[in-house]
């Protein structure tokens, strides 16, 4: 895998299930030395009359959990500019992918399933199975690796002054940072005393 990328990926939806409407996709290249590439960075808003037109979900849970959000986090929803149809958006989001690539995000039945189910949707490829990595389970592994109770392992994903919660590109930067620094942690070049 020395020569794969490592993509982190997050999306906002208004759902929780497999065919949820999606607001915006979040992504950022990174290496485990070397962290997010903050300059090669993919973030696109979605047209959400798109979603619904292609029977996309919409769960008035999710609705109202995002009311409770932050007036920033809330422009998610709510900023109309530059959004593109749900199509054009997963297009551009594969056409932005490099070409050896493995994708992370959290969990493997919301981001990576949310995203497979909307491409199919589109006649769009899926990313590949064998592609998609969980970053929850490289977390608790390289936590568990250097010694940090998943609790001490996720305070390495805490965002940086700045950053907005529930953004999708903010939020695969900070995932992936966390990914970067626990396995700093861990790296015996750093850490001689854990080789």
């Amino acid at each position: 895998m020395h020569n794969r990328v490592h993509v982190m990926v997050d999306i906002e939806t208004l759902g929780t299930g497999s065919n949820a409407a999606i607001v915006s996709i979040g992504a950022c290249l990174f290496t485990l030395g070397n962290g997010p590439d903050g300059l090669n960075t993919f973030y696109q808003r979605v047209d959400l009359r798109s979603c619904l037109d292609a029977g996309m979900d919409v769960d008035a849970r999710t609705v109202l959990w995002w009311l409770e959000r932050s007036p920033e986090a809330l422009l998610e929803l709510t900023e109309m500019d530059s959004r593109m149809d749900v199509r054009s958006a997963l297009l551009a989001f594969k056409e932005w992918l490099p070409d050896d690539y493995c994708v992370y995000s959290n969990g493997p039945s919301f981001d990576a399933k949310i995203l497979s189910t909307a491409m199919e949707k589109m006649d769009i490829e899926p990313v590949k199975f064998c592609r998609e990595r969980d970053h929850r389970t490289a977390i608790d592994f390289l936590g568990d690796r250097c010694g940090k109770s998943p609790k001490e392992a996720r305070r390495f994903l805490k965002g940086e002054q700045g950053q907005t919660p529930h953004h999708a590109l903010d939020d695969a930067i900070k995932q992936a940072m966390g990914q970067h620094l626990l396995f700093l942690e861990t790296d015996p070049a750093v850490h001689p005393q854990k080789a």
